[in-house]
């Protein structure tokens, strides 16, 4: 059993910018590059998975695209792409997608330094 998850693209990161000519106050980036705007307060827990999706023996991945607000809570959380296996059953993808979102909802982050 294999199970994925990205951090989809789309992230948005808010600032102290306002009006004018000055810099806007979001940047989009994808997952790999998010470090250089927060670092992560970490999550030491891990997912869980549904047992019948774990018994079922199916492979999924989950693409998950979010924005970072100035407090570092994570906000607009949407399920960008999900692809499983034929062995998943419907009902319990739907389970994983919102226990996904729910994992990244909780998550934290603080400015790096060049944010």
């Amino acid at each position: 059993m294999r199970f994925a998850i990205m951090l989809g693209a789309g992230l948005l990161f808010t600032g102290a910018s306002f009006g004018g000519d000055s810099a806007p106050n979001y940047v989009a980036v994808d997952g790999p590059q998010v470090s250089q705007y927060w670092k992560s307060g970490g999550k030491g827990e891990r997912i869980q998975l549904p047992k019948s999706f774990v018994r079922s023996g199916a492979d999924g991945c989950v693409a998950v695209g979010y924005s970072v607000e100035a407090d570092g809570k994570p906000a607009n959380l949407v399920v960008l792409r999900a692809a499983f296996s034929d062995q998943a059953d419907k009902q319990v993808v739907a389970d994983l997608e919102t226990r996904v979102i729910k994992y990244f909802a909780g998550m934290r982050y603080e400015p790096a330094p060049s944010n």
